[in-house]
């Protein structure tokens, strides 16, 4: 069987064709259940604290998904839990994502603090029943 040789041109255009197959595939099948742990060490001595930051769950209704994340980030034994970004995809799933999220170390302590210091208007996505549903867990 003889292979026709691709030229630049056509290697661009094939590139370029199949840019937006990669990317859905991308956000459908790796990106929602990727996990990486990244170990980063600050300084030459022995390490004092370890801190355990997660983003952007999503949570779409996968407890098995999100219990595992949160079984990875009790198996770190963490002194600090820091959480950024969306905790949902919709405001349905929020109960659940919360009572699977109170199994993280740390959690309650962390937020009561951040009622503490978060004005009342905070939440993008849930106007009205996020802070109240959020004080559940401190």
């Amino acid at each position: 069987m003889k292979l026709n040789k691709v030229n630049r041109r056509k290697f661009i255009f094939t590139a370029l064709l199949l840019t937006p197959f990669a990317i859905v595939a991308d956000a459908k099948w790796l990106e929602p259940t990727w996990v990486k742990v990244r170990r980063l060490r600050i300084g030459d001595g022995k390490p004092t604290h370890r801190f355990v930051h997660f983003s952007d769950l999503h949570h779409k209704g996968d407890r098995q998904y999100l219990q595992s994340v949160v079984d990875a980030i009790n198996s770190l034994a963490p002194d600090f839990v820091c959480f950024t970004g969306d905790i949902v995809e919709e405001n349905k799933f929020l109960s659940e994502a919360l009572d699977i999220l109170s199994g993280v170390a740390l959690l309650k302590s962390l937020v009561t603090a951040w009622l503490r210091l978060t004005p009342e208007g905070i939440g993008q996505h849930f106007e009205g029943g996020f802070r109240q549903q959020l004080t559940r867990l401190a």
